[in-house]
């Protein structure tokens, strides 16, 4: 800009601010044509901060990973009621329940993510 203002005095200022304003992002050009900045020490500062707000929002965006969901068949398998009496520990009856492919707290038919609908665990 020195050099084209020592061999070219009579170039207004605007040129040298167009010229400026051209060579950024179309991103950060929308942005300094709303600012309408009155001088190139200002567009300058205008377009850094322009710059620093959209590189802070592209690093917050948040780009979800597609997970496919697996379904496993189950076999179907009647369920036998047990003639033995009640197991008495609770491993044993954790064993029981697997045996049967029944919850052992709600005694209900167990599939994988029971756990979220069982009406007896724990919820937070």
């Amino acid at each position: 800009m020195n050099l084209m203002r020592r061999d070219n005095p009579a170039i207004p200022e605007d040129y040298y601010l167009n010229n400026f304003i051209s060579g950024l992002s179309p991103y950060i050009q929308r942005h300094l044509e709303c600012l309408k900045p009155k001088d190139m020490q200002s567009a300058i500062w205008y377009a850094r901060r322009v710059e620093k707000a959209s590189l802070a929002q592209q690093q917050k965006l948040y780009t979800p990973q597609v997970r496919t969901q697996v379904i496993f068949d189950q076999p179907k398998q009647p369920i036998v009621p047990t003639v033995a009496p009640p197991p008495t520990n609770r491993n044993a009856i954790i064993e029981q329940a697997k045996l049967n492919q029944v919850c052992y707290k709600c005694r209900e038919p167990w599939v994988p993510g029971h756990r979220q609908v069982c009406k007896v665990s724990q919820k937070a």
